[in-house]
């Protein structure tokens, strides 16, 4: 459902600030669980993050369609989904690392907020729909 709803935003925002804003929210999501850690904080952060959870998918599909046309969009949409997965399968690898060095998963959530707050500067460089 939150895929529907952002790529909507989008289509009315317009790519770049749509993913910015999803960018921002999953940062936001990613901070609260770091820095409020009892149970209110724990359902803030989840109801965030799901609300975002399927934005940046939906958005990369619409700036590749965009972009590129839909001819090439595929190949496009395919290469994007390689490079989400690499991150999605490092993710777990450093979290446990940083819990590991640390003693708490503070700071993995931290640096996801970091990275997500880097992909809405990113956002910033997706090109206008001509």
């Amino acid at each position: 459902m939150s895929g529907t709803l952002w790529g909507a935003l989008s289509d009315v925002l317009g790519r770049r600030y749509g993913s910015l804003l999803a960018y921002l929210t999953i940062a936001l999501s990613f901070l609260v669980l770091a820095l409020w850690r009892s149970s209110p904080g724990f359902y803030v952060s989840s109801i965030v993050f799901g609300l975002s959870l399927s934005s940046i998918p939906a958005i990369m599909a619409a700036a590749v369609g965009d972009s590129i046309g839909g001819k090439l969009a595929p190949a496009a949409l395919g290469f994007i989904t390689l490079i989400f997965g690499i991150g999605q399968s490092l993710g777990p690898a450093v979290a446990g690392g940083i819990k590991d060095m640390t003693g708490t998963f503070v700071g993995a959530f931290v640096l996801s907020a970091v990275v997500s707050l880097i992909g809405a500067a990113g956002s910033m460089l997706l090109r206008k729909k001509t």
